[in-house]
């Protein structure tokens, strides 16, 4: 008798083991329906508020969401005193796209003292209202003559002694590319320098620039400081390279 009592015994421990590995997998199968059940809904639901933002017009799903950005600035002068002029730079590679993503609501978020902008892309004849005219502001233009490339622009609260386009050279002038504002304490430049290419093709235009572009800031230091800003095309360090691994 006991040694068929400790069989029986054995047996439903098999049985009891059986059923709780089968009742963790029903657990895990279950579990694994809901996550599934989760992700369909999910997905069901991004495409239900893709189909309502194309439905009510917004289709650029990568406008910046500049709400959920800091502005706020601490920063202080070597004196001690905090800032009074606040003087931004945006690349915003093609204006017609920058309005497209909202772009120009960055005025009401940051509200910058002047703005400076390049790669315009568009040519003079297509600058219309809708992107010069920000209330509070005026705006100062150097376009090339070729629509979708290049230009550069200022849009400043204050209003400049005068505004200079170009470096003065006419070959290089021709692609409007640097725009120059002085101002009662310094000149502003607003640059967008022209890179070598890939395969370094323009790269002996790319020296010229640099010489003739040097020289040019140099003139307009010995009258007073010079604020340089733009997209210089220049990688500082290995890291700002894409290209490499």
């Amino acid at each position: 008798m006991p040694p068929k009592k400790t069989k029986n015994v054995k047996s439903k421990l098999e049985d009891g083991t059986k059923a709780g590995e089968m009742s963790k997998k029903k657990r895990i199968l279950k579990d694994a329906k809901k996550e599934k059940l989760a992700e369909k809904k999910e997905v069901i639901k991004a495409v239900k508020k893709a189909k309502e933002i194309v439905k009510s017009g917004v289709v650029n799903k990568s406008a910046t969401d500049f709400s959920s950005l800091d502005f706020s600035c601490i920063q202080k002068n070597s004196e001690g005193h905090p800032w009074n002029l606040k003087i931004a730079s945006w690349n915003i590679a093609g204006v017609r796209a920058w309005q497209k993503k909202d772009g120009m609501k960055y005025f009401d978020f940051e509200k910058p003292d002047i703005l400076c902008v390049q790669e315009i892309k568009i040519s003079p004849n297509k600058l219309d209202a809708s992107i010069t005219d920000v209330p509070g502001y005026t705006s100062y233009w150097c376009l090339g003559g070729t629509d979708g490339y290049a230009g550069v622009g200022i849009y400043s609260k204050i209003k400049p002694i005068y505004i200079k386009n170009g470096i003065g050279d006419g070959t290089h002038d021709k692609e409007g590319r640097v725009i120059t504002a002085e101002f009662e304490n310094f000149f502003l430049v607003n640059a967008y320098v022209p890179n070598a290419g890939r395969g370094l093709v323009r790269l002996k235009e790319r020296t010229e620039w640099d010489q003739l572009f040097r020289e040019y800031l140099k003139r307009l230091d010995q009258t007073k400081p010079v604020v340089l800003c733009g997209d210089l095309n220049v990688s500082q360090k290995e890291i700002d390279l894409p290209s490499l691994s």
